[in-house]
């Protein structure tokens, strides 16, 4: 087994990063060192300078690494305790990618389905189908709507006689 990559097409900015948090903030231990998450393929997270991490943290969190550190209540010193979190952050990344988004259908989306694969197909049902009358307007100039009553109106109140 390999250690996992961060992969090309995901993000954690402006996303939750409580999970994440937890995670380094536990007792569970980190993989053995050749199973430790990287964000490029055979360069391990030890090798990384502490200014590299630093931007790839803001990169994928769009959060300083000193910040997630001190929420995290480790030192923001420690290059071990950067490594842990980058670990758990790559490993949230990835996780975040396999959630799929439920796709709802509707008529409107499976009649454009399938006549984009009609039109992929090289048939062309435009002219088969028929389309709805265009839409009348809701006043038709032979029958106007009643004329409004005008308002009756109160007599002014009779004079104050002093």
């Amino acid at each position: 087994m390999s250690a996992p990559v961060l992969r090309g097409d995901v993000t954690l900015v402006n996303r939750n990063l409580m999970e994440v948090i937890k995670a380094v903030r536990s007792d569970s231990p980190l993989p053995e060192e050749d199973l430790i998450a990287t964000y490029f393929p055979d360069v391990p997270l030890r090798s990384l300078s502490r200014d590299e991490l630093e931007e790839h943290m803001a990169d994928l969190t769009g959060e300083s690494l000193d910040l997630l550190l001190s929420m995290a209540g480790l030192d923001v010193k420690d290059q071990d305790a950067a490594i842990r979190l980058a670990h758990f952050t790559i490993i949230a990344a990835n996780n975040t990618a396999t959630v799929s988004q439920k796709i709802a259908a509707s008529q409107a989306s499976k009649k454009a389905a399938q006549a984009v694969a009609n039109m992929l197909d090289g048939q062309d049902n435009t002219t088969q189908e028929k389309t709805p009358p265009p839409a009348t307007p809701s006043r038709d100039p032979a029958n106007p709507p009643p004329a409004k009553k005008a308002k009756k109106t109160k007599p002014p109140p009779p004079p104050l006689s002093e």
